[in-house]
């Protein structure tokens, strides 16, 4: 009998040890001591994975608190770009507060990309709480042709034609005009009184300095329109063949428009409804000639 109240003894503190440490299990399990942080929400504000386009602006904005737990204060915050694995830093704010709230514009760059923006909390502790937004840039627009280092020539000049197809990315001389009448989209002159000029076939201006445009086979008249530009040299200069871009909107524009000078820019609207660029390359100090660059839709 003493034998198995012994026994009896042992098991029972044995059981008392095993109660004992799954409390203690219990109670070590770790807590979440993380700081907090969400992204502001709403119309203006992109709080997720998102598309935007080139160039474009957008706004994020985060809110940011302490554990409940540990209730440590915050610290610092921290975003990084990261584009082509290549991260930067680009705003790193140590502080001292219960709370933190910020916003951040961002510009998306002028091409079609992917980039991750890495938001970072830490806390007195040392705690940490990241998260990422991946920001895709699509370009919107048209892809356009370049044509660059056109010289043209005005009515008295027989050696360079004075008539432009941006189909065909030629410069045609009189008979040459006619037989191709349909891909004319303007001619050059160089006005007594008006200086250097560009003309829609059916501009009643150039009629009367194109003997050509009154022959009775000439019966196609493209009404290419013209205005100037807002875009600068520079700005034109930047784009290359190929790209994508969004073109100034057309509002109205003239059949002919006149005294160009160098690193003018002429935006034009063709009869098809496509738009384009001419810059002014060169009027050269001798003869009646213009030397440009074109930008024009792809068809």
């Amino acid at each position: 009998m003493k034998k198995l109240n012994y026994l009896l003894l042992i098991a029972l503190i044995g059981s008392i040890f095993t109660l004992a440490s799954c409390n203690k299990d219990d109670d070590d399990e770790p807590q979440d001591l993380s700081p907090t942080f969400n992204f502001t929400g709403g119309q203006e504000y992109i709080s997720a994975d998102a598309t935007v386009e080139a160039n474009q602006q957008f706004k994020i904005g985060v809110s940011a608190f302490p554990n409940s737990n540990s209730n440590k204060k915050l610290e610092n915050f921290k975003v990084t770009q990261v584009q082509n694995n290549n991260p930067t830093v680009i705003y790193d704010s140590t502080f001292s507060s219960d709370v933190f709230q910020m916003d951040w514009i961002f510009t998306a760059p002028d091409a079609e990309t992917e980039f991750n923006l890495i938001f970072k909390l830490t806390d007195k502790a040392g705690e940490t709480q990241e998260k990422t937004i991946k920001i895709t840039v699509e370009k919107t627009g048209t892809a356009i042709y370049k044509f660059t280092d056109i010289t043209m020539g005005s009515w008295n000049d027989t050696e360079i034609g004075s008539f432009y197809s941006t189909v065909a990315d030629l410069v045609y001389l009189d008979d040459e005009a006619l037989n191709n009448q349909g891909k004319v989209d303007w001619c050059y002159f160089k006005g007594a009184a008006n200086g250097e000029t560009f003309a829609a076939t059916d501009d009643a201006t150039a009629k009367t300095v194109f003997a050509i445009l009154t022959h009775e086979d000439w019966t196609v008249r493209n009404e290419t329109r013209f205005a100037m530009a807002s875009t600068t040299a520079s700005e034109f200069d930047a784009i290359s063949d190929g790209d994508i871009i969004e073109f100034e909107a057309w509002t109205s524009g003239n059949s002919n428009i006149n005294n160009l000078s160098v690193d003018d820019v002429v935006l034009f609207k063709l009869q098809d409804g496509r738009l384009g660029y001419i810059k002014v390359v060169d009027t050269f100090s001798r003869g009646d000639r213009i030397k440009i660059d074109v930008i024009v839709q792809v068809p």
